[in-house]
């Protein structure tokens, strides 16, 4: 019988068995269990018959909304997923949803989806990295000791490069620019500082390649990034009331 619990900071190593570190698909969920602020996150986890750890949900509170708490479910089957919903939401809280496409369906019985973004997770191959050098590119220094990179031009144009995680391995990548900064090529210009600068701390770069932004697949691919296969949903979700 299948059990979930709510379970402490110093149980965490238990879910690392789940995982492939190694992985830049598992590379979010690996974050958000084994690295995030314990205070900043709870971890819902469903047990086998045997008491054996098999899936879990992680709630994240990050930057990315500071009103709706990131969840990051780890299953592998369909009732995993209710199971850890019912266990993690409360009816009328919304969060923010992220996991695998080809587990879309299986929240149709649980979650009202709205906001959706279908987002390609690319990663940096060290061995094809061609940097881009642009003097326009600045270093600022952010509160949270995080990198971030800028270009801001005389016209007002914009882009910045920062990080929305960054695991032991893996950090992925995020883009602020606007329309003539993306169309002039400045944001890969910032995307490849801050490329650059994970590189030197022996850390490999995750972009997600969305339609939000002008920078298409080719883009990034020819300064070396690579598709990884996974293709990943971003969506507000709402429990279902319970019948």
């Amino acid at each position: 019988m299948t059990q979930v619990r709510l379970i402490d900071a110093n149980e965490r190593e238990q879910l690392a068995p789940l995982l492939n570190k190694q992985s830049a698909s598992d590379a979010l969920a690996a974050y958000c269990a084994l690295l995030h602020p314990m205070e900043k996150v709870k971890l819902y986890v469903s047990y086998d018959g045997g008491g054996r750890p098999n899936s879990f949900l992680a709630m994240a509170q990050t930057g990315m909304d500071l009103f709706r708490p990131l969840a990051v479910p780890f299953v592998a089957s369909p009732k995993n997923l209710r199971d850890l919903l019912d266990a993690a939401l409360s009816p009328g809280h919304p969060v923010l949803l992220s996991l695998p496409l080809e587990q879309r369906d299986w929240l149709d019985q649980s979650l009202l989806l709205s906001e959706m973004e279908i987002t390609e997770l690319l990663r940096l191959d060290p061995t094809s990295f061609k940097p881009i050098v642009n003097v326009l590119v600045m270093e600022v220094n952010m509160p949270s000791g995080l990198p971030r990179f800028e270009i801001r031009t005389r016209s007002g144009s914009y882009a910045a490069a920062g990080i929305n995680w960054m695991g032991d391995r893996f950090s992925e990548i995020y883009l602020e620019a606007d329309r003539e900064a993306q169309i002039r090529g400045l944001g890969l210009s910032v995307i490849s500082a801050m490329s650059t600068r994970l590189l030197e701390e022996n850390r490999i770069s995750l972009f997600g390649l969305d339609s939000t932004t002008e920078l298409e697949f080719k883009d990034l691919s020819d300064i070396g990034y690579r598709s990884t296969g996974t293709r990943r949903i971003l969506a507000q979700g709402i429990q279902k009331p319970r019948k």
